[in-house]
């Protein structure tokens, strides 16, 4: 996904939605009959059931411990003793963070993703063709990073994979990218609220 987002970015913007538009189009009509109809049945099936309740109780989980959540790791065995025994994980990141981690943890994880995307905004403007040191490679690096974790989040809507390591790889690539980015081109060092997870370790070294 990284290298494919990347070479988009080096086709321009209207190059870009041509080539999406293509892939979109070609992707439906390739699509086989069963998955077809696993589309047009969404929301509506068992499955799609299934998921909107874990959500509702993912909610109610959430309002009833709001500060912290009940515990990394702990919603199975809190929805086995207050739902229902076989049931299963959330299916949504979003909903396992507020649930196992609270509202303060929800908060601090959509604060990362923004910050993540912020920063690679800034690196490419440190490397784009009209700045001092300009490097194609890590300009289209920065989207193909964005673009990466924009798919995580997407599925990450339908799927529990919050403790997997896809987002947090993302998260140490976009910082050594902007290190990188910042260090080529004597810009200013990492910036914003991902600073902090860098400024922290001197500190604590000493």
């Amino acid at each position: 996904v990284v290298g494919g987002c990347s070479l988009l970015s080096s086709l321009g913007g209207g190059g870009v939605w041509s080539v999406v538009a293509w892939l979109a189009a070609m992707s439906w009509l390739l699509l086989p009959e069963a998955n077809l109809d696993r589309w047009r049945s969404a929301g509506k099936d068992e499955t799609s059931q299934k998921r909107l309740t874990y959500w509702t109780h993912g909610i109610e989980i959430a309002n009833r411990h709001p500060l912290l959540g009940v515990g990394y790791k702990n919603w199975m065995p809190y929805y086995a003793t207050h739902y229902n025994p076989q049931g299963q994980l959330p299916h949504n990141i979003f909903i396992e963070a507020v649930a196992e981690l609270g509202y303060l943890g929800l908060a601090g994880f959509v604060a990362l993703i923004a910050a993540t995307f912020v920063q690679n905004a800034r690196t490419r403007r440190l490397t784009g063709p009209d700045a001092r040191a300009p490097d194609r490679f890590t300009h289209a690096m920065a989207y193909g990073l964005d673009g990466a974790r924009g798919g995580y989040l997407t599925s990450g809507v339908f799927v529990t994979v919050l403790f997997y390591p896809y987002f947090w790889v993302n998260l140490g690539f976009t910082l050594a990218l902007a290190r990188y980015a910042a260090v080529r081109g004597d810009g200013p060092p990492l910036e914003g609220a991902l600073a902090a997870s860098g400024a922290a370790a001197p500190a604590a070294a000493q």
